[in-house]
């Protein structure tokens, strides 16, 4: 379809849709589409989760919160608009029927060739039985369907994800994202390396010294503290955004700059990893507690660890980097900090919020 052809009429499936991370990159990019004129002319937003917020006007108003809060200069004509197709409804992996009823109004009222795309933002355990619900309320009929990261807790529960997506929908149907990539800074990574005449030959480890991959952000714990509890940092963070920046960081070239080639590219960076030695994780891992600033107590409760993959790419070779969630980084000495040799490159996540931000030493 051309960018000149009118987008098809869409009803949006949003689970998790009082969760945080709806309220912080969800909603708010579905305005800035809305406003920039990027949303089909009709289309519905319905809501669900196992809680209900109120009624949908209730819903509308936390969802207006959460935009003022987030967007910048927030044009009341466009938000007015968007907050007006919203509505929510409750639903769980046991029982969704109020949610297909819903879905399928929309349809109906949105006349034909309407497209359906849910948006499964839930915690990794709740992914497979909500799969197994969509299923049942035949609500992966004619879906396209996203499932946000972590797939799954781990290697063998990813594979069990795999097959109950694959029993109800097709590959096409299903869209694994991790919304990291969606930051402007994470997709100029290829441009500036394969665009640019002057990073591009000098970008392998002949030149490079070091490569730092550095998370800085004032967002606390907050009240994700029963996700936190469930997934915790490193696979929160380590495993899913910083992987996927480093593979950008050292791919070779893809030689195409579509999803599979780049896909390969990136896998076959993760291929030359050094595996992470789990007995070696204790020794640099500290948990946060809960301590009080001058205004309001404030609790950390994340788990911070950290990981030195390395890489045997040309573009990443000899340069073994460190991946350490919660430490500030500070600028190195003359002297390497790991002893003698060059300076190591660092992935971290770091909260600059106060001075008692959680970090580890």
């Amino acid at each position: 379809m051309s960018s000149t052809e009118p987008l098809l009429p869409h009803v949006l499936v949003l689970f998790g849709a009082t969760g945080d991370l709806a309220g912080r990159k969800l909603f708010p990019g579905l305005y800035g589409l809305a406003a920039a004129g990027r949303l089909p002319e009709d289309y519905v937003v319905i809501g669900s989760g196992r809680h209900s917020p109120g009624d949908d006007e209730e819903f509308r108003r936390q969802v207006r919160e959460g935009l003022e809060g987030t967007v910048g200069d927030l044009d009341d004509k466009v938000a007015d608009a968007f907050l007006g197709r919203l509505s929510f409804r409750t639903s769980d992996a046991d029982d969704g029927s109020a949610l297909a009823e819903k879905v399928r109004a929309a349809e109906e009222q949105l006349g034909d060739d309407v497209r359906r795309l849910v948006y499964l933002s839930v915690p990794p355990t709740a992914m497979q039985p909500m799969v197994g619900m969509l299923s049942r309320e035949g609500l992966t009929e004619r879906a396209r369907l996203v499932v946000e990261k972590p797939f799954g807790t781990d290697l063998e529960s990813s594979r069990e994800l795999d097959r109950a997506l694959k029993q109800v929908v097709e590959e096409d149907q299903v869209f694994r994202i991790d919304h990291f990539l969606g930051k402007e800074s994470a997709q100029n990574i290829l441009a500036l390396r394969f665009a640019n005449g002057l990073f591009e030959p000098a970008w392998d480890s002949t030149h490079l010294e070091s490569v730092q991959i550095d998370v800085p952000e004032e967002l606390t714990v907050e009240g994700r503290g029963s996700f936190y509890e469930g997934t915790g940092c490193f696979r929160d963070m380590i495993s899913t955004h910083l992987c996927q920046i480093l593979g950008l960081v050292a791919l070779e070239d893809p030689g195409a700059f579509e999803a599979g080639p780049v896909r390969d590219a990136e896998a076959a960076v993760f291929d030359s990893l050094r595996p992470l030695d789990p007995t070696a994780s204790s020794s640099a891992s500290t948990r946060g507690t809960a301590t009080r600033t001058a205004s309001r107590p404030t609790r950390r409760s994340r788990r911070s660890s950290r990981w030195r993959p390395g890489s045997t790419t040309s573009a990443g070779k000899a340069s073994p980097s460190t991946c350490a969630p919660g430490r500030p980084w500070r600028p190195p000495a003359a002297a390497s900090p790991c002893g003698s040799g060059p300076r190591r490159p660092s992935c971290s996540r770091t909260s600059s919020a106060s001075p008692t931000s959680w970090s580890s030493s």
